[in-house]
């Protein structure tokens, strides 16, 4: 298996390749838009409100509760309860859907 981005370069490396075999009458301007250009800034699109959301949601509790340990307590529950189940659960990690049974 090969990842994006060596995928993108070997695809615009054959476009080339294609485009320089083809007589000139043929020619066309070929733009090729690499993955890449979408990739990199919906990952920092991402992380950005990631930390927007962290901010957020610390200071909702900061302000209500005036205590930072119980928004310490509060703020880290939610995550570790979900990385506990995922990584626990005696089926195997959820696969999204909703088994119900016929009985």
């Amino acid at each position: 298996m090969s990842n994006t981005r060596s995928l993108t370069d070997r695809m615009a490396a054959a476009l080339n390749e294609t485009e320089a075999a083809l007589p000139a009458e043929h020619r066309h301007q070929l733009r090729f838009v690499p993955s890449q250009e979408f990739h990199r800034p919906s990952i920092f699109n991402v992380g950005e409100a990631l930390v927007i959301g962290a901010v957020l949601g610390a200071d909702y509790p900061i302000s209500v509760l005036l205590n930072f340990r119980t928004t310490f307590i509060t703020l880290t529950a939610i995550p570790v309860s979900l990385v506990s189940r995922r990584s626990c659960s005696p089926h195997g990690p959820p696969n999204g859907r909703i088994s119900q049974s016929t009985s």
